[in-house]
């Protein structure tokens, strides 16, 4: 994600990689939260720890199961 913006962009410096990582994992963290409520929307389930509401989340971005 971060990889991708900065090669389109052509600005490839140190401290703008950092940027774009930091802006990076803080993008995949919303859309881990987000996927993890959806998930427990459609279980059917309410009021889970956050941590477990946020490795349900992590499940979408599992590649082997």
């Amino acid at each position: 994600m971060a990889l991708s913006k900065l090669v389109a962009d052509g600005r490839i410096h140190p401290a703008r990689i950092e940027k774009e990582v930091e802006k990076a994992q803080q993008e995949i963290d919303r859309i881990i939260t987000e996927s993890g409520e959806q998930a427990m929307i459609e279980a059917g389930v309410s009021g889970l720890h956050r941590e477990v509401q946020k490795t349900l989340g992590r499940l979408r971005f599992r590649t082997s199961y």
